[in-house]
């Protein structure tokens, strides 16, 4: 696992492959991914009746469509970009993919502001208890990974600068 260097230091290899910004973009969106997973499968599912016992789903009534539509959003894309910013080989593309994935994770987090980050399901049969779930933990769990994105876009940027000759864009 260890290796060294130009200037003879030791130096660890997975730590040297978690560094790439390509990585870290993967692991963010597919972490993003994850926690849009595990949301829906706790609080969406659960509250559409399908966890609750007596409870059937006509006699429940939801309140946070656009919460459902960023958990949706994130869990799809997150995994579509992680997959096109691995295929994306030149540095100009995986920026790009980079930004994508970034604006789709601000979109979502702008999806479950505009719900004021709460997911209410009402019984309106009167059979079950009606459940309000605060989903504000989503703005940290998908604003580090978006922060993270925009770091990695900007890493991306700067290597894909400094590689370029200097007299690239002029034209005489």
């Amino acid at each position: 696992m260890l290796f060294t260097d130009s200037m003879g230091v030791p130096r660890w290899r997975l730590i040297r492959w978690f560094g790439r910004p390509g990585v870290l973009s993967v692991l963010s969106l597919l972490f993003s991914s994850a926690v849009a997973f595990l949301v829906w499968e706790l609080v969406v599912s659960w509250n559409s009746g399908f966890g609750l016992a007596f409870c059937t789903p006509q006699n429940v009534e939801t309140h946070g469509a656009a919460i459902r539509s960023a958990l949706v959003l994130v869990l799809v894309a997150g995994l579509a970009e992680s997959i096109l910013i691995g295929l994306a080989h030149r540095p100009d593309l995986r920026f790009g993919s980079v930004l994508l994935g970034s604006a789709t994770l601000g979109f979502a987090i702008a999806l479950v502001g505009f719900d004021g980050g709460r997911y209410t399901a009402v019984d309106t049969s009167g059979d079950c208890g009606n459940s309000t779930n605060h989903l504000g933990f989503l703005y940290g769990f998908w604003g580090v990974p978006l922060a993270l994105l925009l770091l990695q876009a900007l890493r991306i940027w700067r290597g894909a600068a400094s590689s370029r000759p200097a007299n690239a864009g002029d034209h005489e």
